[in-house]
């Protein structure tokens, strides 16, 4: 029998994270320490075995993952490599249904790693499932060849030229960026300031464009883009080639979305999955 507890040892949650197909850096604590720490993990267990989880904020009366520049904090699986196929979604299967039912006389939303994409379990208890998009680079045998005409061209007739990035220059264009488009900056500098603080993220400039990338111990993520009004695919394009995969971080937007296609990614669906 499955049952499910609240986790106090941040410690265990991390390495479950780290070692989860689904554990993403937006699972860690250290990610939801950027918000506040108010945050509860929820493990769920075979017996004494921790086998999944999820964290986020609230309790089983009213519980939601996902905040700003947050894709995904979905439901997490200890998975081995010798695993068969039919053996990990029996456990997806199992864990799914330990948390939809621990969470089913509440208000709960949950949005899921592309890497967990049996919600069944939530279908079968009346939840409503909502599908998002991001692309996904492999870099080990992506390509110039392999972006899109127009993307390509960019990429060739750009500044070739970029440097590091410091938060106070990220910053500061980035509010230009929104400026320019008459729109209010949706993360706090605070935010921005723990990422660049605590993450160490890779920030690339060429004085008109700035693009940063954040990493876990799986891929990177392109999490924070600013520009003067400039082509900044040349940029962009030299900091997907810095890293072996990238999730490019959600791409529904469809200005955002169709930019983002033109690397060479795959489209990948990921599941919100909500009983409110």
């Amino acid at each position: 029998m499955y049952n499910v507890k609240i986790i106090t040892d941040y410690a265990q949650w991390d390495r479950f994270v780290e070692a989860s197909p689904q554990g993403t850096l937006f699972s860690s604590t250290r990610w939801c320490d950027l918000y506040d720490s108010s945050y509860t993990i929820y493990g769920c267990y075979n017996g004494d075995e921790l086998v999944g989880g999820i964290i986020g904020w609230g309790d089983d009366t009213y519980f939601f993952s996902g905040r700003p520049l947050t894709p995904f904090q979905g439901v997490i699986v200890k998975e081995t490599p010798d695993m068969k196929y039919q053996t990990k979604m029996a456990l997806h299967n199992k864990i799914g249904d330990a948390l939809a039912q621990f969470f089913a006389q509440g208000m709960c939303t949950i949005s899921n790693h592309w890497s967990y994409p049996d919600i069944r379990p939530f279908l079968w208890g009346g939840w409503r499932v909502y599908a998002s998009y991001t692309y996904v680079v492999d870099m080990t045998t992506n390509s110039l060849e392999n972006l899109e005409k127009m993307t390509r061209y960019e990429v060739n007739h750009t500044n070739g030229e970029c440097r590091d990035c410091g938060y106070s220059e990220f910053y500061d264009m980035y509010k230009q960026t929104f400026t320019r488009k008459k729109l209010d900056v949706p993360i706090t500098e605070g935010f921005i300031k723990g990422i660049f603080n605590t993450l160490k993220p890779v920030a690339l400039t060429n004085g008109e464009s700035c693009v940063v990338f954040i990493e876990d111990n799986k891929r990177a993520y392109y999490i924070l883009g600013a520009s003067l009004g400039g082509n900044s695919s040349g940029l962009l394009w030299q900091g997907l080639n810095m890293f072996e995969e990238v999730d490019m971080v959600g791409c529904n937007v469809r200005e955002i979305g169709l930019f983002k296609r033109g690397f060479g990614g795959r489209l990948t669906p990921y599941y919100e999955v909500s009983n409110v």
